[in-house]
């Protein structure tokens, strides 16, 4: 397995010189960082090499596994990306909740593709990673992560058309108040999303992601959050994520849960 190609890495041709580097200013290592994930990805026009690869499984033909690899994402990327995130959440217990729609097309306003290219485009904090599964060249899983320095402020976000303004203040809202009470002034590193499509979900595109992500917070001696579902939550333990807090949303008023639970965990930098 490669290690990641970022800031801090063993392969990094940058690295600094020894752990003290930690001392050396988030901004600095924020533009450092960013020269290597370009470096990673070709530059941003092409793909480039794989950060990580599983190997195909050496079974018989019939129980053999395709091999999946991990590349950073582009804003190229943006419209899989969703796609996948939709049909993650298809069918979950705020499916047609949060985002009822109608939505618009592309001549009446910025969709959500657009809206995901721009924040990739414009946010030097974003990581954007996907896992391809190598034999047919399709993106089957993708994953959003912040690099947040003691200067961050919260992003005010906008649900834009299509959402049911309310409910997601419940959930978004409550996420957005916790994430600020718990790290304001505090370096970390923000896991804002990790999905994969659902017929592939089991077969370790996920853990890739987090290995990806876990390699970089080390490297850089961050902690990293995120929010999590009971579904999700077992996965994000194994890779040393510990539960600090709960959310609970009441969507009866849409015929949903009256108690949504959603896991605040943290995992501390391994140095």
């Amino acid at each position: 397995m490669r290690r990641l190609t970022h800031c801090g890495s063993q392969r990094c041709p940058k690295r600094f010189a020894d752990r003290d580097a930690r001392a050396i200013s988030i901004n600095h290592l924020h533009r450092h960082a960013a020269t290597c994930w370009r470096a990673a990805s070709g530059g941003g026009g092409k793909e480039g090499k794989s950060l990580f690869r599983r190997p195909a499984s050496r079974a018989s033909p019939a129980a053999a596994m395709p091999p999946f690899s991990v590349f950073p994402a582009t804003e190229a990327d943006a419209a899989s990306s969703i796609a996948v995130e939709n049909a993650a959440f298809s069918g979950g217990a705020l499916d047609g909740i949060l985002f009822p729609g109608p939505f618009p097309d592309e001549d009446s306003g910025e969709t959500r593709p657009a809206q995901l290219a721009r924040e990739v485009r414009e946010d030097p904090s974003m990581r954007f990673m996907k896992v391809v599964d190598t034999e047919s060249g399709e993106p089957i899983a993708f994953a959003r992560w912040l690099v947040n320095d003691a200067n961050w402020e919260p992003k005010e976000r906008a649900f834009g058309p299509g959402a049911n303004q309310e409910a997601c203040e419940i959930l978004f809202g409550q996420m957005a108040k916790a994430h600020k009470e718990r790290w304001i002034g505090k370096p970390h590193v923000y896991l804002k999303l990790l999905v994969t499509e659902p017929k592939r979900q089991g077969h370790g595109a996920g853990s890739l992601l987090l290995q990806a992500l876990a390699e970089e917070v080390d490297s850089l001696g961050l902690p990293a959050y995120l929010e999590a579902t009971q579904v999700g939550k077992p996965l994000y333990e194994k890779f040393g994520f510990r539960e600090v807090g709960m959310l609970v949303g009441n969507f009866e008023k849409w015929g949903g849960p009256r108690e949504h639970e959603n896991y605040l965990m943290i995992r501390e930098a391994k140095v």
